[in-house]
C-alpha cells in the first residue's frame, strides 16, 4: 500500500510537490486535509484488523478440519467446501470455494453445429419452435459486455437433450470445451437464536454498516 506523503508543521506538500509554509496553507485546507488523513488511517487500521481476523479464522478452521481428518477419516468436500458448528450449533462457519466455467475453442464447433442443426429445422418445418431453438442458440454464443460468453446460457443448450445426432455431437463438444478454474474463497460465519430460527450471518461490509442518522432529515 502506498504511503501517504508526509508534512511537517512548518511545511505543507500540495498535490503538484510543491512545499508551502503552512501560515500560507488555508484554514479550510488544513481541515480537510487533517479529516481525510483520520478517515485515511482508520480505514488502514480497519483493513489490518480484517486481514488478522481472516488469518486466525483460516488458522482455527485448518486446525478442525487436521483434527477432524485424523479423527474421522474425512476430509474436504470435492470441491474444497467445509462447514463446522458450535457443539450446541448455535454457530456456523463455512469455508466455500468458488469456481469459474472457461469454454476453449471446442466451442465455436459447437456452435456451428448447433446453428446448422437450428437452419435444417426451420427450411423443413418452419414452426415457431425450430425458429425459438435458433434464436436461442444464436442468444447463448452471443458475447457479453467483457467479450465472454455467459456460462448460463451455454449450459442451458446442454441441458436441452435433442435426440438428433448432431446435436448431440454438440453437447458433447460444449461439456468438453469446459474448464473449471478455481476462483476465490468464500467465510461466511452464521448464528441462530435456537434450532426454530434460520442462521443470520454476519456481513464484514462497510456500506451494511452506514449509520442510520447519516442522511437523515433534521
Amino acid at each position: 500500500m502506498k504511503k501517504a506523503s508526509k508534512r511537517t508543521s512548518k511545511l505543507w506538500v500540495d498535490n503538484l510537490g510543491r512545499e508551502v509554509p503552512a501560515s500560507y496553507v488555508p484554514r479550510y485546507d488544513k481541515l480537510r486535509d487533517r479529516a481525510v488523513r483520520k478517515v485515511h488511517a482508520a480505514w488502514v487500521k480497519q483493513r489490518q484488523a480484517l486481514e488478522q481476523c481472516l488469518a486466525m479464522s483460516v488458522k482455527e478452521l485448518n486446525a478442525v478440519l487436521k483434527a477432524r481428518s485424523k479423527d474421522t477419516k474425512m476430509t474436504l468436500a470435492e470441491k474444497g467446501n467445509f462447514q463446522v458448528s458450535s457443539f450446541d450449533g448455535s454457530i456456523v462457519v463455512s469455508m466455500e470455494q468458488n469456481y469459474r466455467i472457461l469454454l476453449d475453442d471446442r466451442v465455436k464447433e459447437a456452435q456451428a453445429i448447433m446453428e446448422a442443426y437450428a437452419d435444417k429445422l426451420i427450411s423443413k418445418i418452419e414452426g415457431l419452435d425450430a425458429q425459438a431453438l435458433a434464436i436461442l442458440i444464436r442468444g447463448a454464443f452471443s458475447a457479453q459486455a467483457g467479450g465472454t460468453l455467459s456460462t448460463a446460457k451455454v449450459m442451458q443448450l446442454c441441458r436441452m437433450d435433442i435426440p438428433a445426432a448432431d446435436w448431440q455431437r454438440a453437447r458433447q463438444l460444449l461439456y468438453a470445451s469446459m474448464q473449471p478454474i478455481k476462483g476465490k474463497q468464500y467465510l461466511r460465519v452464521g448464528m441462530r437464536a435456537s434450532i426454530q430460527h434460520k442462521y443470520e450471518y454476519l456481513r464484514l461490509d462497510i456500506a451494511d454498516c452506514w449509520p442510520e442518522e447519516v442522511g437523515s432529515e433534521k
